[in-house]
C-alpha cells in the first residue's frame, strides 16, 4: 500500500501562501478573493487545513454537514404541478412519471378536489409524493385517508396557514400523527429565497421556522422524535454555486445542532429532510437558451450539497404563455442526466475535505445561526416584530441585487449583457407572495434606465 503522506508530504499554510505569491508574480493575493455584496461574505479561493476550525469527518456524522448517509448520493427527481383542474393535472403526473420523474408535488388550489380524478392510474408505491394543501379539508382528505396507506407527505406552509387554521388543522393531525409521522410543516426557505433573500437570511428563517413547529408539535404531546419527522425543508438554489452548497451544508449543521438541545433518542432526528428547488429570479424569456447552463449548475449545486430531492422549476412559469415544451423537458431532463448519464449519484460528497468550500460553510453557519439567535430573541416566525425584522433584512438585499446588475457590477448573459438578437414575445404574469414581499424576477423587475 501506498503511504500518501510520504509521497506527498504536507505544506504549511506559510509556505503554500509563498508559492501562491510565486505563482502570482506578486505579494498580494487579493485578487484571489471574491467579495459577495449580496451575501456580505469575502470568499477566498484558497485556504488550508490551518485556516478552518472544521474537525475532519465523514458522512454520518454529526452535525451532518456532510451528510447523513455514508452509503449513497442518491435523490429524487421531482416535479411540481399546480392542479386548477384535476384531469389536467393528472395527465401532466402520469406523463411526467413515464418521463423518469419518481417525486410529484402537487400544489393545490383552494377548492374541492375530485381525488379520484386526480389521483387514477397514480401508483404511490413506487414514488414519493407530496401535497401543498390549500385548506382544512384536503388536509383532512389525505391525512385519514392517503397517507396511512402510502409514502405521501402534506406540505402547510407558514405563509399560507395562519391563527385559527393552522391550530385547527395541526390539532386534529396530532392523533394521527403520533401513530404514523408524515412531514406535514414544510419550512419554505425557497420561497423567502424567490422574494431576494441571501443564504444568511435563509438558513435563519428556516432555523427559526422549523423551531416554531418543533415547539407546537411538542406543545401537541408529540415527543421530540415524533415531531422532528414531522418536519420537512425546501431550500431555493441560486447561481452562486459554491455558496449554494455550502447553504445546505450549513442547514444540516444547525438543524441537527438545533435538535441536539431536545436529546432525542434516534439518530433520524437529526437528520434534514430536505428538498431543492431551482427557482425564477435569474432566469429569462428573453433567451431561453442561457437558463439551460443556470439550471444546470444550480442543480448540480443541490446534487453535491446533498439535497434529498430536486426539483427544477421551468423558466417559465410565471408568464402569460405558460410552461413551453422546451422548458418542461428541461425542467425533467436536467436532473435525470446529471444521474443517469453523469453519475453525479456515485460520489458520496465530492467536495468534502475541500478547505475552501469547508471555511465557506463554516462562516455561512456562524452568521445563519447569530441572525437566528437575534429572530429567537424576538419570539421567532410566530411573532410580528421578528418577521419585520426579517423582512426589513430581505427588502435591503433585494435592493442590493437588483443595483448590482442595474450597476452592471453583476452580469446576467441575456438579459444585461449580450442580448438576444432574436425577438422572443412573452410577458410575466403578477408576482406572487410570500410574508407580504413579492418575488424576485431580474428580468422583470430591473431598471433599464427608462
Amino acid at each position: 500500500m501506498i503511504d500518501i503522506k510520504d509521497t506527498f508530504p504536507s505544506v504549511g499554510m506559510d509556505e503554500w501562501m509563498q508559492r501562491l505569491k510565486k505563482d502570482l508574480k506578486s505579494d498580494d493575493l487579493s485578487a484571489l478573493n471574491f467579495i459577495d455584496q449580496v451575501e456580505g461574505i469575502t470568499f477566498r479561493a484558497f485556504e488550508h487545513q490551518e485556516s478552518t476550525n472544521t474537525p475532519s469527518m465523514s458522512p454520518g456524522d454529526f452535525p451532518y454537514t456532510r451528510g447523513a448517509n455514508p452509503a449513497n448520493d442518491s435523490w429524487k427527481n421531482g416535479k411540481s404541478i399546480q392542479v386548477s383542474d384535476e384531469k389536467s393535472a393528472n395527465k401532466k403526473a402520469l406523463n411526467a412519471l413515464m418521463s423518469g420523474i419518481d417525486h410529484l408535488d402537487f400544489e393545490l388550489s383552494d377548492m374541492s378536489i375530485n381525488w379520484d380524478l386526480l389521483l387514477e392510474g397514480i401508483e404511490f408505491n413506487f414514488i414519493t409524493c407530496s401535497f401543498s394543501v390549500a385548506n382544512a379539508a384536503q388536509v383532512e382528505y389525505i391525512s385519514s385517508t392517503l397517507i396511512p396507506s402510502y409514502p405521501l407527505s402534506i406540505r402547510m406552509n407558514l405563509d399560507r396557514h395562519e391563527g385559527e387554521l393552522y391550530a385547527a388543522v395541526l390539532e386534529n393531525l396530532s392523533h394521527q400523527l403520533k401513530k404514523k409521522q408524515a412531514p406535514v410543516l414544510l419550512v419554505d426557505g425557497y420561497a423567502l429565497q424567490q422574494t431576494g433573500a441571501n443564504c444568511t437570511q435563509e438558513l435563519a428563517f428556516m432555523a427559526s421556522t422549523a423551531h416554531a413547529y418543533l415547539v407546537d408539535l411538542l406543545d401537541l404531546g408529540l415527543n421530540v422524535d415524533e415531531a422532528a419527522a414531522c418536519i420537512h425543508f425546501r431550500t431555493g438554489i441560486g447561481s452562486t454555486y459554491f455558496l449554494e452548497i455550502a447553504k445546505i451544508r450549513s442547514l444540516r449543521h444547525i438543524w441537527s445542532s438545533l435538535i441536539k438541545q431536545y436529546e432525542p433518542v434516534h439518530a433520524c432526528s437529526y437528520y434534514c429532510q430536505l428538498t431543492a428547488k431551482t427557482g425564477l429570479l435569474n432566469k429569462s424569456t428573453k433567451d431561453p437558451y442561457t437558463n439551460l447552463l443556470r439550471q444546470t449548475t444550480e442543480v448540480m449545486s443541490a446534487v453535491i450539497g446533498g439535497a434529498q430531492t430536486i426539483i427544477v422549476t421551468p423558466y417559465d412559469a410565471q408568464t402569460e404563455k405558460g410552461i413551453s415544451e422546451l422548458s418542461d423537458r428541461m425542467a425533467t431532463n436536467i436532473s435525470l442526466i446529471l444521474k443517469e448519464e453523469s453519475y453525479f449519484d456515485a460520489v458520496i460528497d465530492p467536495l468534502g475535505g475541500s478547505y475552501a468550500i469547508e471555511k465557506l460553510t463554516e462562516e455561512l453557519t456562524n452568521k445563519g445561526w447569530k441572525l437566528f439567535q437575534n429572530l429567537e430573541g424576538m419570539g421567532g416566525m410566530h411573532n410580528c416584530e421578528a418577521r419585520e425584522l426579517l423582512k426589513v433584512l430581505v427588502q435591503h438585499t433585494r435592493t442590493i441585487r437588483l443595483s448590482e446588475y442595474e450597476d452592471k457590477k453583476r452580469t446576467l448573459i441575456g438579459v444585461t449583457k449580450f442580448p438576444n438578437i432574436q425577438t422572443v414575445e412573452n410577458s410575466y404574469i403578477p408576482a406572487w407572495k410570500y410574508l407580504g414581499m413579492d418575488n424576485l424576477i431580474i428580468e422583470r423587475d430591473m431598471n433599464y434606465g427608462n
